[in-house]
């Protein structure tokens, strides 16, 4: 899915969750790097939505547009931010504390990593609340 917004159908409403399937190609959907927001797998064309991401009422059979906002903020804190602190770790133990034996560096490398999952699971947790949300609309 090269766009941030996709169509798809109302399959199924109940308690929990509203079902919606996909009007793309479940291939398209499969490449995606953003197909865990909507909890898609290898071959599937039904996501499934809590009732609390979705703010309009809702019918079987009905039109919606799936729209994911912010994909480049999104991308930036789950692939670059670990890659800035591993290289980051790494340079600091080289030329601020000397190491420089390769395993010591890597393990240095692979803590700035564990430091940034960390910050990423809190600030994901944090702005997910209001910003990092999928937006369901009727067509």
């Amino acid at each position: 899915m090269t766009q941030n917004c996709e169509t798809g159908r109302v399959k199924k409403i109940d308690d929990q969750f509203i079902e919606i399937e996909m009007e793309s190609k479940a291939e398209e959907c499969h490449k995606c790097a953003m197909s865990f927001l909507c909890g898609m797998g290898p071959g599937e064309r039904i996501a499934k939505f809590p009732h609390s991401e979705i703010n309009v009422p809702l019918r079987v059979g009905q039109r919606v547009e799936i729209r994911f906002e912010r994909i480049i903020g999104t991308s930036f804190l789950l692939y670059i931010f670990p890659l800035i602190l591993f290289i980051g770790g790494l340079l600091v133990a080289r030329y601020c504390f000397g190491i420089q034996n390769e395993l010591e560096l890597f393990g240095i490398g692979v803590a700035g990593l564990f430091v940034a999952f960390v910050i990423v699971r809190l600030l994901s947790q944090r702005l997910s609340k209001k910003n990092y949300r999928i937006k369901i609309n009727p067509i």
